[in-house]
């Protein structure tokens, strides 16, 4: 669970960097917390259409459920900045394992093994990073 919400907020940074940057001008742009969402689900589903060799009526039905949560995860965002009390991550966290749910139902039996092999890998790499940092913060801290 955890994994999966790191990999979520990471992807959300990367993409949310990669549009500022692409906007060509010196300030991002300002965008909703939808419209940022909507973009990740664009982008998840062309990653994964490339990625698992989805055909066009999977690739229209992993959209669908991209954009849906992209929807939902606007909502949770949006309520966390009107109420201090909510918990963003436990929601991101349910909301992403639904997703993930809803796309595993979509795949052959070849797409979810290689699916669950490439989550595999990027936890494997993200648990190496979080190394990572860790030994640099320690290092840090002596210095």
């Amino acid at each position: 669970m955890k994994t999966v919400l790191t990999l979520l907020a990471f992807t959300v940074a990367l993409n949310f960097n990669g549009f500022a940057q692409q906007s060509g001008t010196a300030e991002p742009q300002k965008r909703t917390p939808e419209e940022i969402q909507t973009m990740v689900a664009k982008r998840q589903t062309e990653q994964l259409v490339k990625q698992l060799n989805l055909d066009a009526k999977q690739e229209k039905s992993v959209g669908e459920v991209n954009h849906k949560y992209a929807v939902l995860r606007a909502k949770v965002i949006e309520s966390s900045k009107q109420e201090k009390n909510v918990n963003v991550r436990s929601e991101m966290l349910e909301l992403n394992e639904k997703r993930e749910n809803e796309i595993l139902k979509l795949l052959n039996a070849e797409q979810t093994a290689t699916y669950n092999t490439a989550r595999e890998e990027r936890e494997r790499r993200r648990e190496q990073l979080r190394e990572e940092a860790e030994k640099r913060r320690q290092e840090n801290s002596q210095n």
